[in-house]
């Protein structure tokens, strides 16, 4: 019996906005980073470079005798103090001049989204706090928010033969985390669209349109985040006749796609996430029919996945930067075969056995830099260019399944499955914290296990 899914979103979403100081020197740099605040008074008399006590941004002119006046020359971030030994004053008297040190209120760094993770790294990496006891957060200079999302390359899952029919397991193509993801917590919603070109779910093969929207949101003061996506395709029909014909441009709903994501380690230059990715068998089954269009074969779509991962990033500079997730698809059950005996007025149907999807070992890496920026006071048009390059290594650590009915048998077109995709692309920083992404991926070498012949990519995220 076919089932279907019909998806109603209803998404609220809360604004934050974040944004991190740094300062220049060698000095400084050792330092706790203070978050950026906002002037909320036209003085400060507390003594400090910065002031996160008392909310304002500014910097106060300090007491301590031979240093220099506070600078500011780049408008929106506070300047490092002048080298030398420098200890913060507290409750010092404000001079007459003082209002004309006041910053203006902080403007994100060109091409950094908000700040996406609240990771304290005094507890994590060194146990302690700042002096002050401020927190620093993740990603709050542009540091690791500085590193985009992965592009991606997949069209998974498996594909089975029946006499002169092919099946798939999942018309849409299996989904992996590593498609217009980052390892790190983000909020945002986004919108993933892929082109395959000749995929072989037919003998000919067939062009796949798939279409990814979903939405992403942190908890734990941003330490962790969930993700659903909600794949649906143009792709092949779920009803195949026994020739092997179908039609090959119907719209299919997909398996819905879940990820939760946590930090669990880092500073502000790198990072280790961690979680797993869950994928519930809410897509149509597919059906095998006869000339006359009575059913022969069923396979159910039943399986869940289990899909855990490692991530990793870092940002060598500011303006480049390498990540990495590894992850296991792990089929937590298998999908029923279901045969259809027809009599002269009735049929009965027999579940012939099950077949388990591969399990499947996934690698990427992923590298980009920032071969342009728009300068600081910039508001329209492109803000930022990122090209980027990608590697993706699909490997099977299972074989495929077979199931014998009394019409034939169901067999794994392939015992086992690996391939190498690479992806290039360029991503698009855009005003009002949008990103938009351009990639092709082609397969390489091991033309038996190539999916599909070249993928065209377009990713679109809103963050927020």
């Amino acid at each position: 019996m076919k089932r279907s899914l019909k998806f109603t979103a209803s998404l609220g979403i809360s604004v934050f906005s974040f944004a991190g100081a740094f300062g220049t020197s060698d000095l400084y740099a050792q330092q706790p980073r203070f978050l950026k605040r906002q002037a909320s008074a036209p003085s400060c008399n507390c003594g400090q470079w910065t002031c996160p006590a008392c909310q304002h941004q500014i910097e106060c002119s300090p007491s301590t005798s031979g240093m220099a006046s506070p600078t500011t020359q780049v408008p929106g971030v506070v300047q490092s103090p002048p080298d030398g030994n420098y200890t913060p004053q507290s409750n010092q008297p404000s001079s007459s001049d003082q209002t004309s040190s006041l910053v203006q209120p902080a403007t994100p760094a060109i091409g950094a989204v908000p700040s996406q993770s609240g990771i304290d790294f005094d507890q994590i990496a060194s146990n302690s706090r700042s002096s002050t006891g401020q927190q620093r957060q993740l990603g709050s200079g542009g540091y690791l928010n500085n590193a985009i999302e992965f592009q991606g390359d997949y069209f998974g899952g498996q594909i089975y033969s029946f006499n002169s029919s092919l099946i798939p397991s999942n018309n849409n193509g299996q989904l992996k985390l590593a498609e217009n993801v980052s390892p790190l917590p983000r909020d945002r919603i986004f919108f993933n669209y892929s082109l395959f070109n000749r995929v072989p779910l037919t003998p000919g093969g067939v062009d796949v349109s798939r279409f990814s929207p979903g939405f992403e949101k942190t908890f734990l003061d941003k330490q962790a985040s969930l993700e659903i996506r909600t794949p649906f395709a143009t792709t092949l029909d779920n009803d195949i006749f026994t020739d092997g014909s179908s039609s090959t441009n119907k719209l299919q709903f997909g398996n819905l796609f879940l990820t939760l994501k946590g930090l669990l380690i880092g500073t502000d230059r790198w990072a280790v996430t961690g979680g797993t990715s869950l994928v519930l068998p809410t897509a149509e089954d597919n059906n095998v029919l006869g000339q006359g269009g009575e059913q022969i074969l069923r396979i159910s779509n039943d399986s869940v996945h289990l899909m855990p991962f490692l991530g990793f990033m870092a940002t060598p500079s500011t303006n480049t930067y390498i990540q990495s997730i590894v992850q296991i698809d792990q089929p937590l059950n298998g999908n029923s075969v279901i045969e259809t005996t027809s009599f002269s007025n009735f049929s009965s149907d027999n579940n012939v056995g099950t077949l388990t999807d591969f399990t499947m070992l996934y690698c990427d890496i992923a590298t980009g830099f920032w071969l342009y920026r728009a300068p600081s006071n910039s508001r329209n048009g492109i803000l930022g260019v990122i090209p980027t390059l990608e590697f993706h290594w699909n490997q099977s650590l299972t074989r495929a399944d077979s199931v014998t009915a009394q019409q034939g048998t169901v067999n794994g077109t392939v015992n086992q499955f690996q391939n190498l995709n690479i992806t290039s692309g360029v991503t698009f920083q855009l005003p009002r914290q949008t990103r938009l992404a351009l990639g092709y991926a082609v397969p390489v070498g091991n033309s038996q296990d190539q999916l599909f012949n070249s993928e065209l990519r377009v990713m679109l995220n809103r963050f927020f």
